[in-house]
């Protein structure tokens, strides 16, 4: 079973340590990095941007819409992990729910689209179906609900 494990620091105190906390830090991580290694429990470490370089894109209604940093959220973050996890199913229901739990639905749908996709058996398959089915009815509902607003406007 693998782990996927999320570190961060806020970036405003970052700007504010001095050289010799920031250098102890980094010698912090790469003592953990090493530890983790040795032990045969690390296969991966990625370093992001921070969120002030980064370049938000997402889908909405079919456009495509791009928002220049300062904005990103963990579940941005968490997307930078997706070249490294793009066939590890855990990663996809994470991020599905992740997605879920702040108001992504079409994003989660399409995360738990791709952890059916990697499951290995029925019981993951249907549970993520399940969660994938009920989103796509609140979503269908609210669509509906939009509809009749604007047949009233």
């Amino acid at each position: 079973m693998l782990y996927m494990m999320l570190v961060f620091q806020n970036e405003a105190s970052a700007k504010l340590a001095t050289q010799a906390e920031r250098d102890e830090a980094e010698r912090v991580f790469e003592e953990f990095h090493a530890k983790m290694r040795a032990r045969g429990r690390m296969q991966a470490a990625v370093r992001l941007r921070h969120t002030d370089t980064a370049t938000m894109v997402r889908v909405r209604g079919g456009k495509l819409l791009t928002t220049d940093g300062p904005y990103a959220e963990t579940k941005e973050q968490l997307g930078g992990l997706a070249d490294v996890l793009a066939d590890y199913m855990p990663y996809h229901a994470a991020r599905a729910d992740l997605l879920r739990r702040v108001g992504e639905v079409e994003e989660a749908c399409q995360a738990y689209v791709r952890a059916i996709e990697y499951a290995d058996n029925i019981v993951e398959r249907s549970c993520f179906e399940r969660q994938r089915n009920v989103l796509q009815k609140e979503t269908g509902s609210l669509n509906r609900l939009n509809q009749a607003d604007l047949g009233r406007v």
